[in-house]
């Protein structure tokens, strides 16, 4: 059974590599239904439902990727990659609220844990920097927590997972959660500098 599982993530990630999205789906979903419990398995199957979400427009294909995160946070739920995508699925489908009292459920079992404080904490900054951006475009500037958590943070951590990812055809996994904690980083800068620019432009008027 381990050996045709490892054949069928092979085929995906072939075609995935060559860009083969829905062929890539097929083969990971083969592999899931030998072993429903594979976390590389979820964890390959919900990036190309992420991958599929994004460039369709369509929010079933990320409940589907949320969906398999969260079976894969169940097979090893030490694993921060996980919950950060986890986490960035939950911010697109709307569910960080539902998502953090979770995490205030499983401190109250497992007080002090890293883990799950490291988690809230970035769930607090996105939810944040969003609040911020809709209430505040004429008063806007960026808090000193969320300058570093971003630039000390976000950044480094997408910068270091995206080489370890180039390590071994095994650590390739890491990286899109790598290039997508680059992206939120980016687009925390811009959304910075436009609401940076607006305040100097209404001072001027």
């Amino acid at each position: 059974m381990e050996e045709s599982l490892e054949k069928y993530i092979e085929a995906g990630d072939k075609y995935f590599n060559a860009g083969a999205i829905d062929a890539a789906l097929k083969e990971y979903r083969f592999a899931l239904n030998l072993k429903p419990d594979s976390q590389i398995a979820l964890m390959k199957l919900g990036i190309v439902y992420d991958i599929k979400g994004s460039r369709e427009n369509n929010n079933v294909f990320f409940k589907l990727a949320y969906d398999s995160f969260r079976k894969a946070v169940l097979s090893d739920p030490r694993n921060e990659t996980l919950h950060d995508y986890l986490m960035l699925l939950a911010s697109k489908l709307n569910v960080l609220g539902e998502l953090t009292k979770e995490y205030k459920e499983k401190l109250k079992n497992t007080p002090g844990d890293k883990l799950y404080l490291g988690c809230l904490k970035k769930i607090s900054a996105t939810t944040l920097l969003s609040v911020s951006v809709l209430a505040n475009k004429d008063k806007y500037k960026p808090s000193l927590v969320l300058r570093i958590f971003f630039d000390y943070s976000i950044f480094p951590s997408s910068l270091l997972t995206i080489y370890i990812s180039f390590m071994g055809e095994e650590l390739n996994v890491l990286r899109l959660p790598g290039i997508a904690m680059l992206l939120i980083f980016i687009g925390y800068k811009c959304v910075t500098f436009y609401l940076l620019n607006l305040k100097k432009s209404l001072t001027l008027k």
